[in-house]
């Protein structure tokens, strides 16, 4: 498995472990590091349990979206709008410029999902190709994302398009449509599994789960 950067285990931003020669002297005090962005103190050893589940997590769903963006075909816009369902000229959609643009929009919406994923929680996250309806040929792409129980079971979808070689968009359907009936079933009939633990992510999260809130 390979080695991600640490993450503080409450809030999975990126942090820095590095502690003082004093501080690794001084062999009966656990040293601390402090997360700049939620301020609470981390003992860098979970940072990294927490910062390679993670990693792992996301490296899997990355594996999936570029699964998915390979088999989308070239759309023009319009056709794209169209098979999306947008209504109205000002909704959440979004033009990405190459695949690593689209991957990190989608990986900063999947934040808190792979987070809880990471934590060993029962979230959910999966990527699969949505077919036109009247060809029966992939047209878009979907990300469907549920929350764990904790959190309330909050569910979201993205849908995905392309419009040239290098050009993806992407539309969140407002919360208030729900998940789309095509989403569900495009999920369910994949050939393959989604984000599913292995044995060593599943060691990873449950380390981390351990770990106080």
């Amino acid at each position: 498995m390979a080695v991600h950067i640490p993450r503080c285990p409450h809030c999975a931003k990126s942090i820095d472990v590095s502690v003082t020669l004093m501080e690794r002297l001084r062999f009966w005090v656990t040293p601390m590091v402090s997360c700049p962005s939620c301020s609470r103190a981390v003992e860098p050893g979970h940072a990294r349990i927490m910062g390679n589940a993670y990693g792992e997590w996301a490296v899997q769903f990355m594996g999936e979206l570029k699964m998915v963006a390979d088999q989308l075909p070239l759309l023009k816009e319009v056709e794209a709008r169209r098979l999306m369902g947008t209504r109205v000229h000002d909704e959440d959609i979004h033009l990405q410029q190459g695949f690593d643009a689209l991957s990190r929009a989608c990986l900063s919406a999947a934040k808190q999902i792979l987070k809880e994923k990471a934590h060993g929680q029962d979230a959910d996250l999966d990527v699969a190709p949505l077919p036109d309806p009247a060809t029966g040929q992939t047209a878009l792409g979907a990300v469907l994302a549920k929350s764990s129980t904790s959190t309330g079971e909050k569910e979201w979808e993205i849908l995905l398009a392309r419009i040239s070689k290098t050009q993806y968009v992407c539309y969140l359907p407002p919360a208030s449509t729900g998940i789309e009936q095509r989403v569900r079933d495009a999920v369910q009939q994949k050939t393959h599994p989604g984000l599913r633990a292995h044995a060593s992510l599943t060691e990873h999260s449950h380390a981390i789960g351990r770990q106080p809130a």
